[in-house]
């Protein structure tokens, strides 16, 4: 139920988020907070852009996918202690992760002399 209650309010806040609410980024001059979270879920919800971009509805997935293993694990369909697909999503969360780091990384040349107009 915990799960349930995070990923509904991650998705929440996620989905309600507004630039000019205050956050974990940056300050801002309104009283009026729009994010649906609260003082708390706009901090929060810029916290989580702010370090993971759109990735951070992941987060919401893994909720999703954590309450589902374990209900599967209540019923007793699967008896492993590994969650199912365990090693597709490392891989998958691996190449993301070089993907991002090498177009972050990646070297951008300055135009040669006789392409710049004077």
């Amino acid at each position: 139920m915990l799960l349930i209650a995070a990923g509904l309010y991650l998705f929440l806040i996620l989905v309600t988020y507004h630039r000019s609410d205050p956050g974990w980024s940056h300050s801002a001059t309104e009283a009026l907070t729009r994010n649906a979270g609260g003082a708390f879920g706009a901090w929060l919800s810029d916290l989580m852009l702010y370090l993971f971009g759109l990735s951070a509805y992941w987060w919401v997935a893994l909720c999703l996918y954590l309450v589902v293993w374990g209900w599967r694990r209540m019923d007793g369909e699967r008896r492993s202690a590994r969650p199912p697909g365990r090693l597709a999503v490392e891989l998958v969360g691996q190449r993301a992760t070089a993907w991002s780091v090498d177009y972050a990384c990646e070297v951008r040349t300055p135009p040669a002399a006789s392409e710049v107009s004077v």
